[in-house]
């Protein structure tokens, strides 16, 4: 009698360390897949991109124009020749530095306004680069463009306009100097219609 209730309590003995023990199996097993996903989804952290600046090498907006001409001389990216490649337009606070490029620069248009630059404009060579190769770079480094048509995509900051432009040229614009200047072409377009009206009215 004494023996079986030995083997009774034995074989409770057993199955409560059986109970007992399933539970640090289970977590045993879990624990690799567990930590792995938890792991995985700490170390997926959403990608910062770069803010839009001004700047292309050595170049940059709102730096003078004899400061711009020394980078050009220095820049083999640019066959820059001088004032011969120098404009001064009609309008004082106005002039553009037209260089032809090298490799894969075909031209390249420097604009100022003020004495200041505000329009870098990168024209490339199709033979030696393309389209894709330009707009995978720069949405690596800036994310998604802010606007986009079949002609152009861009990106904004607070500051500057980045736009790539069919079939391949690359411009920075000085955002405030940039839309200065289209309102003051507005101002002038609807001053030329207002004397057109008041001239014709004179008949």
């Amino acid at each position: 009698m004494a023996l079986g209730t030995d083997n009774l309590r034995v074989k409770k003995l057993i199955f409560f360390m059986l109970i007992l023990s399933c539970p640090i199996l289970l977590s045993a097993q879990e624990a690799p897949f567990g930590s792995g996903a938890e792991e995985t989804g700490s170390e997926e952290t959403e990608k910062l991109y770069e803010p839009v600046r001004g700047r292309y090498r050595e170049l940059y907006l709102g730096m003078g124009l004899e400061e711009t001409k020394d980078a050009l001389l220095a820049d083999n990216y640019f066959a820059y020749r001088g004032d011969v490649e120098v404009t001064m337009f009609n309008n004082p606070n106005e002039n553009i530095i037209d260089s032809r490029g090298t490799g894969f620069i075909e031209r390249a248009w420097f604009q100022f306004r003020e004495e200041k630059l505000f329009i870098i404009e990168l024209e490339m060579s199709r033979e030696r680069i393309d389209y894709f190769t330009i707009y995978s770079r720069l949405h690596d480094k800036y994310g998604e463009p802010d606007d986009m048509t079949p002609q152009y995509a861009a990106w904004y900051s607070e500051d500057t306009i980045l736009s790539l432009e069919y079939p391949l040229t690359v411009k920075y614009l000085d955002r405030v100097s940039f839309e200065a200047s289209l309102e003051e072409s507005r101002v002038r377009d609807s001053y030329r219609e207002t004397s057109r009206k008041e001239f014709a009215e004179e008949f």
